[in-house]
């Protein structure tokens, strides 16, 4: 993959993020919607994308395919109640932190192995924390 479409794509979920992160702030923010009704909104119409994706790629889901919506309905209910609660500073720093972590702690788990600069890197991001 070109360097420049992965910018761009890094780009276009950066922007989906920021855009998903006002929405909800707007919603929850102004007590517009509760958390719960927000969650459950969210992750009904994300099952019915999938749902169509998989009719149209003809997709199967597998056993271990199933331990993923609980954990995705965890996130959410904990993103939208952190909403309520946190500012958007705070908020932001905690989300982007907890999916870092995440998605370093799964690749360790698998075996990789981080450099030593990734280490530093990734305490020098815990300490900003």
């Amino acid at each position: 993959m070109s360097r420049v479409r992965i910018i761009l794509l890094a780009l276009i979920v950066l922007l989906g993020m920021a855009g998903n992160s006002l929405l909800a702030r707007s919603a929850l923010g102004g007590h517009l919607i509760g958390p719960l009704p927000f969650t459950a909104i969210r992750l009904a119409s994300g099952a019915a994308i999938l749902i169509l994706l998989m009719m149209v790629t003809k997709g199967r889901p597998r056993l271990h395919h199933f331990l993923m919506p609980m954990m995705l309905f965890v996130y959410a209910l904990a993103f939208a109640y952190g909403y309520e609660q946190l500012g958007a500073a705070t908020g932001t720093l905690f989300l982007f932190f907890a999916i870092q972590a995440t998605m370093l702690a799964w690749e360790i788990r698998g075996g990789y192995r981080l450099s030593k600069l990734q280490w530093i890197g990734s305490g020098i991001t815990l300490v900003g924390l």
